[in-house]
């Protein structure tokens, strides 16, 4: 850059022309800073500021990390307290499903078991059954008189047919959940 007054080439980075002294653009902020007390450009004013700056984002970035942790464990303990893991009772498990098994279904003169078994064989019969896995039973979370009992079988075409109900084992009833066993056994057909 040229000095406005004598004309004389002054580098960029000078605060005043080499010529006749008169300060650059960048010598009157220089004097700026300097008279308010600070130097923004000094290199110890820009590493202290990079610093602070270097700072400011660990502390944002390690505040974000433990408040996800505090957040994640009080919703696991919550779920965990809430909905803990509840346990079957063999016995009782047992017995409802051996109830549930030789209730009436909605066909007259079979059993559940025997209309489920009915189902599973004409799909075989059909060359449709792929996988075939029964009944099985687990705990409904949140309620430890309650149990969802399941039979299950896999056709080609229509994939997994899945009878399921809930058993409460205070007062041995059942409430079908899904298609399939309301067809098989209807809740108004009464525990036995």
């Amino acid at each position: 850059m040229r000095c406005p007054k004598c004309h004389t080439d002054t580098p960029s980075d000078a605060l005043v022309c080499p010529g006749c002294k008169l300060p650059t653009p960048r010598g009157r902020q220089f004097k700026a800073d300097k008279k308010a007390g600070m130097n923004p450009k000094s290199p110890k004013r820009i590493k202290e500021h990079k610093q602070y700056q270097r700072s400011k984002l660990v502390n944002i970035i390690l505040s974000s990390v433990l408040g996800l942790l505090v957040v994640g464990l009080g919703a696991y303990l919550y779920m965990n307290f809430k909905f803990g893991a509840a346990e079957l009772d063999p016995a009782a498990a047992k017995n409802v499903l051996v109830t549930l098994r030789k209730l009436p279904s909605n066909e007259q003169g079979l059993s559940v078991d025997e209309r489920m078994n009915a189902e599973v064989k004409k799909s075989k019969d059909a060359g449709k059954l792929v996988k075939y896995q029964g009944w099985t039973m687990r705990p409904v979370q949140g309620d430890k008189n309650k149990i969802l009992i399941a039979f299950t079988f896999e056709e080609k075409d229509s994939g997994e047919q899945r009878a399921e109900w809930i058993a409460d084992t205070r007062n041995n009833s059942f409430a079908p959940r899904t298609g399939l066993a309301s067809s098989i056994y209807a809740a108004n057909s009464g525990a036995q």
